[in-house]
């Protein structure tokens, strides 16, 4: 928005007053300045506008210009990126099912920077087949050309069954964390060597806990997220409480989906807690801190993201810095201050972002994180692709004619590069959940450890979907 379009400066030395907007409407009004005075009501919500660029739409506060912080960040944020470009890259597999001896086949895609255009910076990449003992079994190098590629791997014949994983980067992508490595589970079959299962299903339980923000205050409500897992990775579903020091409970625990599950506690000062789960096995809970910040978001509106601050008393008559991020792209960012408040809300409209993992940072004016928190933002912006075979009758080797209708959500035709897998129905299971280039760029590859069955948190915007998906986002 530019100075001489706009009366920012004026609507914020006034502040929001009906009478004034009655009598001096804005001649020139832009849609999104419209927007923005329709939501002048809500409490704090005043002093935010959108920012439109070339490169991105931020959500921003017209009174941070020139502020020192602000400044600093984005020197800061804008040399990261120039130096350590991120990059990601998505295996298109055959099919998830193979026999022993047969030939995983794939095309690659390498993509670079927050909007996952096709790179050009990586001319290899790498493909390892890893067991569950984590030994490379077997490993190939591919040429990239623009940030495309294909190959394949041979599964060797002696293998025995189980579950095996496929994993690929490039060369850069090993200065960062192997943890946003391409990873896909695939299941091995082999009619000769089997495997005992048996140890599995008696593996020993582990319960991970996760305060929302980072840690537990001492005297702030928070949210604790938990998950369970086996040995094996995958989840597990547990019951229990969680007591006190004094052996007392506090409050009882339950997964909700995939091992996942929530309490909320407000811890006291010398006081430690335990989870005692009805097999009878006891986890200790993170150790809280004296001071700090309670950030508390709720997601679950389609919308806006709800945002409720606390802080300790040491803290609380400081202000503190909110910046939003996606792929290490600024999108958001507040000042804020408690004043006379114990408790701060405000929320954060989503439809201006792109979709995709959003981390949200507390900071204070010394640019130290206290708190941070990741979101989700789904604006439903996926391809509709209809295809459709013009023959269901094929000879043997007769060639095949697809019919594939290519539109965006507002129905404008659109041209892209396709990848297709074709194979035989009756020999092999397709999970209409599992991994495919959508989950991996947008949520897979933003997060550490397994998230089983990722296409199921994109298969629908219900409240309950989005739930679960912020459980993933917490764990």
């Amino acid at each position: 928005l530019k100075d001489s379009k706009s009366d920012w400066e004026t609507l914020n030395k006034i502040g929001y007053n009906e009478k004034f907007w009655i009598d001096n409407p804005i001649v020139k009004r832009t849609p999104i300045e419209d927007e923005v005075i329709a939501s002048f009501e809500k409490d704090n919500a005043f002093e935010s506008i959108f920012l439109n660029t070339k490169e991105q739409i931020a959500f921003m506060q017209s009174n941070l210009r020139g502020d020192v912080f602000i400044e600093n960040f984005d020197v800061l944020l804008r040399n990261y990126n120039n130096y350590n470009p991120l990059e990601k890259v998505f295996l298109h597999t055959d099919k998830e099912t193979y026999f022993s001896g047969e030939m995983i086949w794939y095309n690659a895609y390498a993509v670079l920077g927050a909007f996952h255009h096709f790179s050009t910076g990586s001319m290899e990449i790498q493909v390892d087949l890893i067991d569950e003992d984590n030994t490379i079994i077997a490993s190939r190098k591919h040429k990239l050309i623009e940030g495309q590629g294909e190959g394949n791997v041979i599964i060797p014949n002696d293998l025995p069954e189980g579950k095996y994983q496929l994993r690929a980067y490039t060369n850069w992508m090993r200065n960062f964390d192997d943890n946003f490595f391409f990873t896909k589970t695939i299941q091995l079959l082999n009619t000769k060597k089997k495997t005992n299962t048996q140890l599995s299903t008696e593996s020993k339980i582990d319960v991970q806990f996760f305060p929302e923000g980072g840690y537990a205050v001492n005297g702030l409500n928070g949210k604790i997220t938990f998950k369970a897992i086996g040995s094996d990775g995958y989840s597990r579903e547990v019951k229990g409480i969680i007591k006190n020091s004094k052996g007392e409970t506090v409050v009882p625990i339950n997964t909700i989906y995939q091992g996942m599950g929530f309490f909320t506690l407000n811890p006291q000062p010398n006081e430690t807690y335990s989870a005692v789960l009805n097999d009878g096995s006891i986890h200790k809970l993170p150790e809280t801190q004296n001071e700090g910040y309670s950030m508390l978001i709720d997601n679950l509106d389609a919308n806006n993201i709800k945002v409720k601050v606390q802080a300790s008393n040491v803290l609380r008559s400081k202000p503190f810095y909110i910046i939003g991020t996606i792929n290490n792209e600024k999108y958001y960012q507040g000042k804020f201050a408690f004043n006379a408040q114990s408790v701060f809300n405000f929320e954060i409209p989503k439809n201006k972002f792109p979709s995709g993992v959003m981390t949200l940072t507390l900071f204070d004016e010394q640019m130290r994180p206290w708190s941070e928190r990741p979101v989700f933002v789904n604006n439903n912006e996926e391809l509709i692709i209809q295809a459709e075979l013009e023959d269901f009758n094929f000879g043997k080797r007769e060639k095949v004619k697809l019919k594939v209708n290519l539109k965006d959500v507002y129905g404008t035709p659109l041209s892209t590069n396709f990848s297709i897998a074709i194979t035989d129905a009756d020999r092999v299971y397709k999970n209409s959940f599992g991994t495919n280039i959508l989950t991996h760029l947008l949520l897979e590859s933003n997060l550490k450890g397994l998230i089983e069955n990722p296409g199921y948190f994109f298969s629908d915007n219900k409240r309950s979907t989005r739930a679960k998906l912020d459980l993933v986002m917490l764990t």
